[in-house]
């Protein structure tokens, strides 16, 4: 492979890998905030059935 075909490629791909890093992303953030929110509402279960 020639540079000029691996610049092509890269360029071609860059589009494709920053979607994916931000799907990635996002699914980290709805995981972490899904968490969070099922933690708050066991705790709030927990507390008032003391």
């Amino acid at each position: 492979m020639t540079i000029a075909t691996v610049a092509t490629g890269g360029a071609a791909a860059l589009p494709f890998a920053g979607t994916g890093a931000l799907i990635v992303i996002g699914l980290a953030v709805a995981f972490v905030a899904g968490g969070f929110l099922l933690l708050c509402h066991t705790k709030r279960r927990a507390a008032r059935s003391l």
